[in-house]
């Protein structure tokens, strides 16, 4: 009887176990389909007030009017690819790792495939981002115009 129970702590433990390594490695991704212009009107869609920061810099500096044209979240478990399709193309999504150092926020180790609407892949790209921040990418379609997609995950 002694070993029974003792086998049936054991299952239980390696259960609990099991869910809570299960729990941590699944995230919840976004992908953000942005449409990204110059006008004498300028704008940020109030959908994309968690990403107005990043498009008020850098290379999105030279836009002023930004509009969602798809937002998709998914589950996504960790090395089990996941495939958003948006208006103007598509992303193929890879968590390749999660990781924590002391104090920092967790990092995640990323394969990231942007393709556009022809199934043209642009950006295969393998980089590091912390949990809930952004990876954005531009793609060029005139003078005035890019399609800035944003990948993220919590």
């Amino acid at each position: 009887m002694k070993t029974i129970m003792t086998l049936l702590a054991a299952v239980l433990f390696l259960g609990a176990f099991a869910s809570r390594a299960h729990a941590d490695d699944t995230l919840r991704c976004e992908v953000v389909e942005i449409d990204a212009t110059s006008s004498d009107k300028p704008s940020i869609d109030p959908d994309l007030k968690d990403l107005e920061r990043s498009l008020k810099k850098g290379p999105f500096a030279q836009y002023n009017t930004f509009k969602k044209s798809a937002r998709i979240a998914k589950t996504v478990s960790l090395l089990r690819e996941e495939k958003y399709q948006t208006p103007r193309g598509s992303v193929e999504l890879l968590v390749r790792d999660k990781s924590k150092d002391g104090k920092k926020a967790a990092r995640l180790s990323v394969s990231i495939g942007l393709d556009d609407e022809n199934g043209e892949r642009y950006v295969d790209a393998t980089q590091k981002v912390d949990v809930g921040k952004f990876l954005l990418y531009a793609r060029t379609v005139s003078d005035k115009e890019s399609i800035v997609t944003a990948v993220g995950c919590k």
